[in-house]
């Protein structure tokens, strides 16, 4: 007899979203590196800020903190605190976002 169960291959294998956010944290190298990247740019940005009188806007402080907070933090975090990890990557997400309308909308900067 032949097993009729459906393989997960190639494309079928990648979570799918809900599975993304819902998900365990999975520590990496990548989670290390987008925490530092990211956290260089927002200490950059607002060192850039202090130092020079150039009109700049908040959205991409927003951006970078929301990032970082998504893709590294959430990351990083303890596998048991499931809600918190939940929570962290949809406010990460939230904050970017916000930080791009800023950015892009004319009048809200």
């Amino acid at each position: 007899m032949q097993d009729h169960t459906p393989a997960r291959t190639g494309a079928a294998s990648r979570p799918m979203l809900r599975e993304e956010l819902t998900g365990p944290p999975r520590p990496s190298g990548n989670a290390h590196a987008m925490t530092i990247g990211f956290g260089l740019l927002l200490t950059a940005s607002l060192v850039i800020r202090a130092f020079t009188d150039a009109a700049l806007t908040n959205g991409p402080l927003l951006v970078f903190a929301g990032l970082m907070g998504a893709l590294g933090v959430a990351e990083l975090m303890d596998p048991r605190r499931r809600r918190l990890v939940i929570g962290t990557r949809i406010g990460g997400m939230a904050i970017a976002l916000l930080g791009l309308v800023i950015q892009f909308v004319p009048g809200l900067g």
